[in-house]
């Protein structure tokens, strides 16, 4: 039941897609601007993770980071899976941990759990 739903799913975004028309996510995206997180910090989600650019003079790194994918849509990828599995010193010292294969994680809206997209990270 769960594969045919997922299905159903898929086969929905791919008619969706291929038509030309696109579930305007933009109306529904939500992007502070940078001046925004320094003075407020990031904006958290109803599920308590941070989201929005990646602002280099910011205290943190959001939980949900922009990101734009190959056909230029816009969207929030986590953190967790841009991770490359290096922790320690001792795991970037490895070459065994460093990840170097490309690989596709989901794009989100700022909810971190409305699939948008994917995007393509590695390599």
């Amino acid at each position: 039941m769960k594969k045919k739903v997922l299905l159903i799913i898929a086969l929905f975004s791919l008619v969706i897609l291929s038509s030309g028309h696109s579930i305007s996510h933009r109306q529904f995206l939500k992007i502070p601007s940078q001046a925004e997180i320094l003075t407020n910090g990031y904006p958290i989600n109803q599920y308590g993770e941070t989201y929005g650019p990646d602002v280099k003079d910011a205290a943190m790194v959001p939980d949900l980071i922009l990101a734009q994918n190959e056909e230029n849509l816009f969207g929030y990828v986590k953190a967790t899976d841009l991770s490359d599995g290096v922790e320690t010193l001792a795991d970037a010292l490895s070459a065994s941990h460093i990840e170097t294969s490309p690989r596709c994680i989901p794009m989100y809206l700022q909810d971190g759990h409305t699939i948008i997209g994917t995007y393509m990270t590695g390599g």
